[in-house]
């Protein structure tokens, strides 16, 4: 237990941000989900809840409760999902598939030798 008047203030400033923390880290990863779930059955307010959600993230950003890189990567794995899905509808609905990439064969890069030069005195 701390002993000064200060520390003990401090203590019970931190449990408070803690908790304020987990509900904003909570409300954000509540909304992602939901945006998943829209986005998942094609629901016509996905565009709406995409929206909430990476206003959600940029907020805990803001507020120092995730770091900037965590933050932009969740960002981008939504939209990623989100992109995919998109991309995927048209693709179920053709009857032909969709032409296959051919992987090409990179050559390994020889060394090249370089031959050093000896010095030569000059008097």
């Amino acid at each position: 237990m701390a002993n000064l008047k200060s520390s003990i203030k401090e203590i019970r400033k931190n449990k408070k941000h803690h908790i304020r923390n987990l509900n904003q880290k909570s409300k954000m990863k509540s909304l992602i989900k939901k945006a998943k779930a829209a986005i998942e059955q094609q629901s016509e307010n996905k565009d709406s809840l995409i929206k909430e959600a990476l206003r959600i993230i940029d907020k805990t950003i803001g507020k120092g409760i995730i770091k900037k890189q965590t933050g932009a990567r969740k960002k981008s794995r939504l939209m990623v999902f989100f992109n995919q899905k998109a991309a995927q509808k048209p693709v179920e609905e053709s009857s032909t598939k969709p032409a296959t990439k051919t992987k090409s064969k990179t050559k390994a890069k020889a060394k090249s030798t370089t031959t050093r030069k000896k010095k030569t005195e000059s008097k």
